[in-house]
């Protein structure tokens, strides 16, 4: 038996409308709410609270904190959901939002209250932003990506193509942080190749003459892939920084993970038990 190739239907406008709301309403939460409710949907190391464990990732420090939180929203939720809209998993795209936007807080929050109050005996600090969501987004995004390629060739290469994405971002996050040995670089140029050959089918290396006919064929699969995967290694050094306490705040990366885990996790075993109920 062969499984047809469902046609992908673009409902761009709705879609785009309820795409753009979240920051609609990002942008009126920072603006509008009073100082009072503010302060409380901040959350405070000292006095947690349940309102404010999941509220905080809707208000922002300031005009600078929203818009960068924005524009990482964009460049994730747009090839996410393009990628989603492909495949015919609009429906699943937009559960897994759901989901992000009502546990993806209290996984921040409860990852930031671990590491900074019980861990590292942290008082007086205080958490808010978006970017744990954002973070989610780029899990997902990973997720996409390696669940794809499984879905195109075999399970070993999605997993090979999702170490490679993960060995390159971990790369850059090195080299921004100015903290890459020339040892490490060998080490990366070794996997980069090692992978190569698992996740390339033998015959682009027996015959490249091939390999235009099978890009033509699988177009917009690999352009779409190759822009999921590079969103995805180029967010990396955004998340998690090496240098991330800075003058008078502190990058929350510890959040960023816990969000990003979330997102792939929620990816990869959301889409395994639909496979599970189709078979």
């Amino acid at each position: 038996m062969t499984a047809s190739r469902e046609v992908p239907r673009w409902p761009v406008r709705g879609n785009a409308v309820a795409l753009v709301a979240l920051p609609v309403v990002l942008a009126l939460v920072h603006y509008v709410i009073p100082p009072s409710l503010h302060q409380r949907l901040v959350f405070h190391l000292d006095h947690p609270t349940l309102l404010a464990a999941w509220g905080s990732s809707y208000v922002h420090l300031s005009d600078h904190h929203l818009t960068s939180n924005l524009v990482g929203y964009a460049v994730a939720v747009v090839p996410a959901w393009t990628i989603a809209a492909y495949r015919g998993h609009r429906r699943r795209f937009w559960l897994a939002l759901l989901a992000f936007l009502l546990f993806v807080p209290f996984v921040a929050t409860g990852v930031s209250y671990v590491v900074f109050a019980r861990y590292f005996r942290v008082s007086g600090a205080n958490f808010l932003g978006f970017s744990a969501v954002v973070a989610a987004l780029f899990g997902l995004l990973f997720a996409q990506v390696v669940a794809w390629v499984a879905a195109l060739t075999t399970r070993l290469q999605g997993v090979a193509v999702g170490v490679l994405i993960s060995l390159l971002g971990l790369t850059w996050v090195l080299q921004r942080g100015g903290d890459l040995p020339l040892w490490l670089v060998g080490v990366v140029a070794l996997g980069v190749v090692a992978l190569s050959y698992v996740v390339l089918p033998g015959w682009v290396w027996r015959s490249p003459d091939r390999v235009g006919n099978a890009l033509a064929r699988y177009n917009p699969e690999v352009p779409l892939l190759f822009v999921g995967a590079s969103f995805v290694v180029v967010s990396v050094p955004m998340l998690v920084e090496v240098q991330w306490v800075h003058a008078h705040s502190a990058s929350n990366v510890f959040a960023h993970v816990g969000g990003f885990v979330f997102g792939v996790v929620w990816g990869l075993v959301e889409g395994m038990f639909r496979t599970a109920a189709l078979k």
